[in-house]
């Protein structure tokens, strides 16, 4: 099951297919412009990581589990990590109680005040 969610439209899309190959993708995002974010899978770098297009991000939940997995390494860095993650779930829940449009979002997120973030919210 691929599931396709442009929340700026407030859309969301479940396509069958048999299997996990790139069919799925590729067909249904043959057009397609603009941010992917991904769960890390591979089958969106082989169709996309080179598109002139498409910029690939990633799901921060996903990421997050490696940190967790981190702290038996390094409890410090891993858990300032998790810290600023917290932080950013935080504004997240904020936002979602404002009910802040698209913009409001990519505004707060561009001026919250970990530098650890700005260069991925930067755009």
């Amino acid at each position: 099951m691929w599931l396709y969610h442009a929340p700026v439209d407030r859309l969301v899309l479940f396509d069958y297919r048999r299997g996990r190959d790139q069919s799925g993708p590729k067909a249904m995002l043959a057009d397609f412009k603009g941010i992917i974010q991904t769960d890390g899978y591979s089958v969106y770098d082989a169709l996309f990581e080179n598109h002139p297009d498409i910029h690939l991000t990633f799901c921060m939940a996903h990421a997050r589990r490696y940190f967790v997995d981190a702290v038996k390494d390094d409890e410090k860095q891993a858990n300032y990590v998790l810290d600023q993650m917290r932080t950013l779930y935080l504004l997240e829940e904020k936002l979602n109680a404002e009910n802040a449009t698209w913009e409001q979002r990519t505004e707060a997120r561009k001026n919250m005040r970990f530098p650890f973030w700005k260069h991925w919210v930067a755009g």
